[in-house]
């Protein structure tokens, strides 16, 4: 569990420094930032196996659309 947050802000800065740098735990990123789920990172890769040739190109050609306005 991250220490309670000093009220003095040099050492807050410490704090915060040394939680950057790991030396200190920071126990809010987890919360803040959740690991992806593993299931995501395959999808990606399921549907590109699953999309045709001319459906691939396609989708390539509505996001370069949508990217560049051609």
């Amino acid at each position: 569990m991250a220490p309670k947050r000093p009220v003095d802000v040099t050492q807050n800065a410490v704090l915060v420094g040394d939680m950057l740098t790991g030396e200190v735990p920071n126990d809010k990123d987890e919360v803040l930032h959740p690991p992806e789920p593993a299931g995501r990172q395959r999808s990606g890769k399921a549907r590109a196996a699953a999309l045709t040739p001319a459906r691939r190109r396609e989708l390539a050609q509505q996001a370069a659309a949508a990217r560049w306005g051609t």
